[in-house]
């Protein structure tokens, strides 16, 4: 794919508040050609402070140089390292695809599960929902109120 400069949305599409931000996932400030500090997120990825709100800096990069012709929500590391900010290494993605992709190069450390595994899951959750929707029919109630019989 591609990388342009250009406009997708949000602060990182324009130099605001006297910064630049890079390619290389670093910020400038533009009147001292200081280094901003950028620190760690509890959850490994990098942030910064601009007029009071935090901002992850792969957002910012990506917002800035990355086109976004699918309109995707989220952002995705390639090779898999949060910290890697670079534009090469940042793509846009959709919810799904990042969940796939976390579980595959192990971002998502919160869950040691295959893809087969997550796939597993899901046809099993599917069927769990053809469940209730079938017992919601058969008894005449909603989903939901069938789903808070079986929890209790």
């Amino acid at each position: 794919m591609g990388r342009k400069k250009g406009g997708n949305r949000g602060i990182g599409s324009d130099v605001s508040n006297n910064l630049n931000i890079r390619e290389d996932g670093t910020i400038w400030y533009i009147d001292t050609g200081k280094q901003k500090v950028l620190r760690n997120h509890n959850t490994g990825y990098l942030q910064t402070w601009i007029d009071g709100k935090n901002h992850l800096v792969h957002r910012l990069v990506c917002e800035k140089y990355v086109p976004n012709p699918e309109n995707g929500k989220q952002v995705i590391h390639i090779n898999g390292i949060k910290d890697d900010n670079r534009v090469c290494n940042l793509e846009w993605n959709t919810p799904t695809k990042n969940t796939k992709h976390s579980f595959k190069t192990g971002i998502n450390e919160s869950h040691n599960l295959s893809t087969r595994q997550v796939d597993e899951i899901k046809m099993k959750s599917t069927q769990l929902r053809n469940i209730l929707q079938s017992l919601s029919e058969e008894y005449g109630v909603s989903i939901d109120t069938i789903y808070y019989i079986g929890r209790l």
